[in-house]
């Protein structure tokens, strides 16, 4: 029914919600696990303890090219880092598309509008992409 792949994007402000605010309180809460001060995280990084408090409070995050350190020094997956969880991720891309493909043949605007949302809150994910472009192109 559904058009699916294997790859699905991989943008972390798309799974589960992750905000500045859960990356920063995971930070912490994986910091306290292992009994590191700030101070000796931060050294590790080579940036201020300062930095890492304010991303330990949301009101900053680290730059996108320190998350694998991150993971790394904490010994977890960046995907465990952001709290991704793929599988209802991806039961959420196919409940988008079957109820799209409900539509496809009969109402190729409605379904064209559910995948256009899916893509909001699913940017780049080749799943809903390719499902829009076999709508877009059986209206033709």
């Amino acid at each position: 029914m559904c058009y699916n792949s294997s790859r699905i994007s991989a943008d972390p402000k798309h799974f589960g919600g992750t905000t500045m605010i859960k990356l920063g309180e995971k930070i912490k809460s994986l910091r306290k696990q292992k009994n590191i001060s700030q101070e000796v995280f931060a050294n590790y990084l080579g940036v201020s303890f300062q930095a890492v408090s304010k991303w330990e409070n949301g009101n900053t995050m680290p730059d996108v090219a320190m998350i694998p350190a991150i993971a790394s020094f904490f010994g977890v997956s960046t995907d465990e880092l952001f709290d991704f969880n793929l599988f209802e991720m991806e039961k959420q891309v196919e409940a988008i598309c079957h109820e799209a493909y409900k539509y496809r043949f009969t109402d190729g605007a409605e379904s064209e509008r559910i995948l256009r949302e899916g893509l909001q809150r699913f940017p780049g994910n080749d799943i809903i992409l390719n499902n829009l472009l076999y709508t877009l192109d059986y209206q033709t």
